[in-house]
């Protein structure tokens, strides 16, 4: 193809290829949708999404490996190609669920989380398990060497939460910890309990930050974030 510019041809290449390659990466780049496969009425649910969370989730929460419930990841194109992308264990006392995800990605999809928040009744307490390294939980000068297990609340928050609250200047270093949170995602409210450790292996110390989940028994509606 030729085109003319201020009185000079020149050769212009054919968009016709451009958008022949566009309409393909767009075919190739086929629309995930979610299925959710699950028959329960839980009054809370443990969502686990990192290596020790999960291993903390086996050791104290779930009663047997016979999972309960699952989200499958669909092809628009292809509905009989399913993947697992998480799966639901009853709780010890089988009156929770304990939700797994599957892969070593925490990273969620919108349309993944949606579904998942959507199968749960409104009054289902959510606690999400998180997990990072000590490192990125540090004071310019630490004053505690033990062990510190610790809660951070606005003033506002006067809900006894069995846990001690975190001294100022509320943050430490070098110690195992955990940051217990309050938090909303996508309009629903949630308990974010993040633990801090040196360690990603899982073994009794590395996952007893999660620890002081087994004692929390205050709903959430009873705390005003």
């Amino acid at each position: 193809m030729e085109a003319t510019f201020f009185g000079e041809t020149v050769s212009v290449p054919s968009r016709r290829f451009d958008e022949e390659d566009e309409l393909e990466d767009n075919s190739a780049q086929s629309i995930k949708n979610y299925v959710v496969e699950l028959d329960a009425n839980p009054k809370k649910v443990f969502l686990a999404v990192d290596k020790l969370s999960k291993a903390f989730c086996k050791v104290y929460l779930i009663s047997s490996n016979d999972a309960v419930g699952q989200i499958y990841e669909t092809d628009e194109e292809d509905n009989e190609l399913r993947t697992e992308k998480c799966a639901f264990y009853k709780t010890l006392d089988s009156s929770s669920l304990v939700c797994v995800t599957k892969g070593t990605d925490p990273f969620m999809p919108i349309k993944f989380a949606r579904k998942f928040l959507e199968a749960l009744h409104d009054d289902v307490q959510i606690f999400i398990l998180r997990n990072n390294h000590l490192s990125f939980y540090k004071s310019v000068e630490p004053s505690d060497v033990s062990v510190v297990t610790r809660i951070l609340k606005t003033s506002k928050c006067d809900v006894n939460l069995k846990i001690p609250t975190l001294e100022e200047p509320n943050f430490v270093s070098r110690t195992p910890a955990a940051v217990m949170s309050m938090c909303e995602y996508l309009d629903r409210k949630c308990l974010l309990m993040f633990s801090f450790t040196d360690s990603f292996e899982p073994d009794s110390i590395s996952i007893s930050g999660f620890l002081p989940l087994l004692k929390f028994v205050t709903p959430l509606e009873d705390i005003e974030v």
